[in-house]
């Protein structure tokens, strides 16, 4: 998988993360994937439950039997419930006690960071970049490149650098065989401790680089 791929699956992630649904028929939410009844997914609290059920990718209709106050939810599992599951799938059950699907109504999507304005693209970033920049290391860098007031280009790559993401000629090498393989960067050799995995190694070249161009943007900055 592609480089470019990989960071939209882990868009998607994030997004799906980000909404909630609020049930009508049932027949596009997924009962245990999705959430749409608590804060999240079933199958990350019930996971014992979602070991042994029988239906795993259904969705929500496909569970409820009935509809209105004359609707239950069947949730069928492989074999007998032993120890703990016992209590997993009675509070599965209480959960669900007074949630139905609706005819006639549609599944709707709830935006959960912004639930009163709705979905939005700079509320969609805000979600990804919460849930992505992971340590309070990264965070700090994050907001201290990118809140800096200097020049667009400059924060871009000294963050692409701080995240060893630039690409290399070994990137290259591997589809066009030219048998290449120094960074275009800072020239280090492929090998075990060089740039053969696409990306700039942890070089002191590679950094100083990086912020030198960080430290002449503000120097811009001030002068200008």
């Amino acid at each position: 998988m592609s480089k470019l791929w990989k960071d939209i699956s882990v868009l998607q992630v994030n997004f799906e993360k980000g909404i909630r649904w609020d049930v009508g028929t049932g027949d596009m939410v997924r009962f245990w994937q999705d959430v749409w009844v608590g804060d999240v997914a079933l199958l990350l609290r019930f996971p014992s439950i979602f070991e042994i059920a029988r239906e795993k990718e259904g969705f929500v209709n496909q569970f409820c039997v009935g509809r209105g106050d004359g609707g239950y939810w069947d949730i069928q599992v492989e074999r007998r419930l032993q120890g703990d599951e016992v209590d997993g799938y009675l509070s599965l059950l209480e959960l669900l006690h007074g949630v139905s699907v609706v005819n006639g109504a549609r599944d709707t999507v709830i935006w959960q960071d912004k639930p009163r304005e709705g979905f939005s693209v700079h509320s969609c970033y805000s979600w990804h970049r919460r849930n992505r920049v992971g340590s309070s290391i990264t965070a700090h860098k994050y907001k201290e490149i990118w809140g800096c007031n200097i020049p667009l280009k400059v924060k871009a790559f000294t963050w692409t650098v701080y995240l060893r993401r630039i690409l290399t000629k070994s990137y290259r090498a591997r589809w066009a065989n030219d048998g290449d393989i120094l960074c275009s960067l800072c020239h280090a050799e492929g090998g075990d401790g060089g740039a053969s995995n696409g990306f700039v190694p942890d070089s002191e070249d590679c950094m100083g680089l990086a912020w030198l161009c960080y430290w002449v943007g503000l120097l811009f900055l001030f002068v200008g």
